[in-house]
């Protein structure tokens, strides 16, 4: 079942052609005054004054829109990204309503919300990205970001990366470890209906470093994580399963704060993803199968802040700003710096949606 989860990633600039260059201030990105803020606005700018959807060139039946931005100057840009899919023919149907035939021309937006964070005195900016299930539009926003920034800025490269375990978490412990085989199938490649699923639990007798899991290229290694379990069953005189294709893993990682959270690993190393769904705030468990208030999507924001605090020049203070000090975007105030790798395979009986700021979805 699809939920709504919130996962991090961080911007830096850095000079072009400098090899192990260090990020430049979030103040000043190109030696001019220029911000990373400004040139992040000037390029949003021109998607609120764009009037039409952006059109995926590798799939004609994928698009994207902002259809809300809102600016706390100085501190934060908060703004509803919709990635649109057509080419299915559906109903929708409510309770005791009457159904709504979708044709296969007609387009479906999802909102999902993202707040770009500038904390005082650092050289890393921080994003948050919202997800329903599999649907997100990072690789959207980076490639509108850094195609603008090759052409634009000359002198300066800018690095888009996901908020890792190992990159967050690189002074952090870990003590269990949990893993899960695959279900085995048929000769003929399907699933046994009935197939077990075989899962291992191992508490480690002391706490081990995340960094001891690291692989040459700045990743978690699966192997490593699975022969961690190997290790400790061998001296427990039980033998580990030969063959560990297929199976997954998970990794319990107690934070430098004292807190523990459990991480999903694959090839690519466990990705730091918070779940809105499902989430404690104030005291209360966020339900399932309801789109989170705007209150739950910042207060999970700013957990993940609590969390690398120490980290990215985060510091104690450094929280997203209420939704009340959220502005309507103005673009007379900045520049409009266009993004055109979306325009190459414009799709026929594509429509554009006004933007409104009161779209917004901010509750004020």
């Amino acid at each position: 079942m699809g939920r709504y989860v919130v996962a991090p990633y961080i911007i830096q600039t850095k000079a072009k052609g400098k090899r192990g260059s260090k990020a430049r201030s979030l103040s000043d990105i190109n030696g001019e005054g220029l911000s990373l803020e400004r040139a992040i606005c000037n390029i949003l700018n021109s998607s609120v004054k764009r009037g039409k959807t952006y059109s995926d060139p590798k799939d004609p039946g994928k698009s994207f829109e902002i259809t809300n931005l809102r600016i706390c100057q100085g501190e934060a840009i908060f703004m509803v990204i919709e990635p649109g899919r057509r080419g299915l023919e559906s109903e929708i149907r409510g309770d005791g309503k009457p159904g709504f035939k979708r044709s296969s021309k007609d387009s479906e937006f999802i909102p999902l919300r993202h707040i770009i964070i500038f904390p005082e005195n650092s050289h890393t900016a921080i994003v948050f990205a919202e997800r329903f299930g599999h649907y997100g539009v990072i690789t959207f926003l980076r490639t509108c970001f850094q195609s603008v920034f090759m052409r634009r800025l000359s002198t300066v490269t800018m690095d888009f990366d996901p908020l890792t375990t190992l990159s967050a978490l690189r002074n952090a412990t870990y003590k269990k470890l949990s893993f899960r085989a695959p279900r085995r199938k048929n000769p003929d490649g399907t699933l046994l209906d009935f197939a077990p699923s075989v899962g291992i639990h191992v508490d480690l007798k002391k706490q081990k470093r995340v960094k001891d899991l690291e692989t040459n290229n700045g990743s978690i290694d699966a192997n490593k994580v699975f022969g961690v379990l190997k290790d400790e069953m061998r001296s427990s005189g039980m033998t580990a399963p030969v063959d560990s294709t297929g199976w997954s893993s998970a990794i319990t990682v107690e934070m430098v704060n004292g807190q523990e959270r459990t991480f999903d690993v694959d090839n690519d190393g466990p990705a730091l993803v918070y779940p809105l769904n499902g989430a404690e705030v104030n005291g209360e468990t966020v339900p399932g199968g309801i789109r989170p208030s705007d209150e739950v999507f910042v207060a999970v924001c700013n957990e993940i802040l609590e969390q690398i605090e120490g980290q990215y020049e985060v510091s104690s203070t450094t929280r997203l700003p209420k939704l009340t000090k959220y502005l309507d975007w103005e673009s007379s105030h900045y520049d409009s710096w266009e993004v055109d790798y979306y325009d190459g395979a414009e799709s026929d009986g594509d429509t554009a949606r006004a933007v409104h700021s009161e779209q917004s979805g901010i509750v004020v």
